[in-house]
């Protein structure tokens, strides 16, 4: 986190074999994707830029979303 701000960066995305998270650190956006395996997990990002954090369910059933969503980042507002 301290090479993130130093570079003046709004945030970090780290994966592997993790704990899925999207928190603020010391006005930092952390993100860790967690891993497709263990955790099923993953990082969407919007259009509009937020980034949102979905673990897969693997329903089949129609009309229910494969994926539900665990967390979200809030837009940064640019300075």
């Amino acid at each position: 986190m301290h090479n993130v701000k130093r570079l003046g960066l709004d945030g970090v995305i780290c994966g592997h074999i993790h704990t899925p998270v999207i928190k603020r650190i010391d006005g930092i956006t952390y993100i860790n994707c967690g891993d497709w395996v263990d955790s099923c997990t993953a990082i969407v990002e919007h259009y509009d830029g937020r980034m949102q954090l979905v673990r897969w369910t693997g329903q089949a059933e129609p009309g229910l979303p494969r994926v539900e969503r665990i967390a979200e980042a809030p837009l940064q507002q640019s300075e």
